[in-house]
């Protein structure tokens, strides 16, 4: 074999066991599909050194070698570098990271977004995986800020969607909304999305969602809250609490006032009640003064929002679902 006109990757667990062709698929998205199969019948794609047929399953510790030819985009994009902040990750193991999202900062859509700061960062630390790629497990709008979970392995991946679906995390956030409010409530609602608005509204045929919504601090007429949320509705808490008659300040789409440039929201806790292998951690919590709080700073003086600090890190401790 002509080594120079290959190139070669070596099988990862996270292909262990899955078809050539799928791994080759997932590697190269751009790749017609009929090209990988006659390239596996020409040879232009081989494992361990040798024609296989397109069906053919990959062990770990294989190795792929693939035509030079088909790698040409592939190498271009790996000339990037990272630009992920690394002060900001909160937790990291070979199955997962965890992050502290900025205020503004987006999760997919952009040559800047986090999801590909975070592949590329990752590419700089570990075995490239031909078929599984690393990415965010659930989302977390645009203006809000504070812990997102990344997959760095499939298996990590796995473990993380299978918690998100059988109901094993809580994930807890904390925002200031209009009015003054002492009591804790429960609020269960139906939301539907209106993809020309981008905006969820309560409807009788929409999905159900599930908010927790507990008061921690008044002052002038807002209330600082944290809010935890049983379901991953599209702006879920932004439209339940207005719905609820306790708008976020600063929400205009929602119906919150003009009084300040933004919002305010930060998911500042995630809890894991279930046993495992992936994550030695059942509680991650981030100190709200650890994300961009300005909007807190405007009417509340520091000795406040140390005080706000402490009844934080207390609730969270005490969290009882109701």
């Amino acid at each position: 074999m002509n080594n120079e006109k290959f190139e070669h990757f070596t099988i990862t667990i996270n292909d262990d066991n899955k078809r050539v062709d799928n791994v080759v698929r997932k590697f190269l998205p751009d790749l017609p599909l009929k090209i990988i199969f006659k390239s596996l019948r020409n040879g232009d794609i081989l494992v361990n050194n040798k024609k296989v047929k397109q069906n053919s399953r990959v062990n770990t510790g294989d190795i792929i070698s693939i035509y030079n030819q088909f790698l040409s985009h592939k190498r271009r994009e790996d000339k990037s570098t990272s630009g992920l902040d690394k002060n900001r990750i909160i937790f990291e193991n070979a199955h997962l990271i965890i992050y502290n999202k900025k205020l503004g900062e987006l999760v997919h859509g952009s040559n800047d977004s986090l999801d590909r700061k975070v592949k590329e960062y990752l590419k700089q630390k570990t075995v490239e995986s031909l078929s599984f790629s690393p990415g965010p497990l659930h989302r977390l709008d645009r203006n809000t800020q504070g812990l997102i979970v990344f997959s760095v392995s499939l298996a990590g991946a796995r473990f993380f969607t299978d918690l998100l679906q059988q109901g094993y995390t809580q994930k807890f956030y904390l925002t200031v909304v209009e009015g003054t409010f002492t009591k804790k409530e429960k609020w269960v609602d139906k939301l539907s999305r209106d993809e020309k608005s981008l905006k969820s509204y309560s409807s009788n045929s929409g999905k159900e969602a599930i908010t927790i919504f507990t008061p921690i601090y008044t002052k002038n007429n807002l209330t600082v809250a944290i809010v935890e949320i049983k379901t991953g509705r599209t702006h879920q808490i932004r439209v339940q609490c207005a719905l609820h008659n306790r708008p976020l300040a600063g929400d205009i789409k929602y119906s919150g006032n003009k009084n300040f440039k933004d919002y305010y929201l930060s998911a500042i806790s995630l809890s894991i009640n279930k046993k495992n292998d992936i994550i030695n951690k059942n509680k991650i919590y981030l100190p709200f003064t650890q994300t961009d709080y300005s909007m807190l700073k405007s009417f509340l003086s520091q000795e406040e929002i140390n005080l706000v600090d402490r009844l934080l890190k207390k609730e969270l401790d005490n969290n009882e679902s109701i």
